[in-house]
């Protein structure tokens, strides 16, 4: 993962290591409320499964990349 900053508390956020319950919300709500990634295809958000996974991902299955 690149360096990012937290867009609650405006720390910066090293392999993974920030502790997203301080803020009272999980992983997946952050990147989903903060960064709300949608598919290309579809405009459906992109289903989080990890950090690296949500920001490589432009497209939620392999149809909606052929459909694009």
């Amino acid at each position: 993962m690149l360096d990012y900053t937290c867009k609650i508390c405006n720390n910066k956020i090293e392999d993974n290591k920030h502790f997203y319950r301080l803020h009272s919300i999980s992983q997946k709500e952050y990147f989903n409320k903060y960064e709300n990634k949608k598919d290309l295809f579809s405009g459906e958000p992109i289903e989080f499964k990890s950090i690296d996974q949500y920001f490589q991902t432009d497209f939620n299955s392999r149809t909606n990349l052929r459909e694009y």
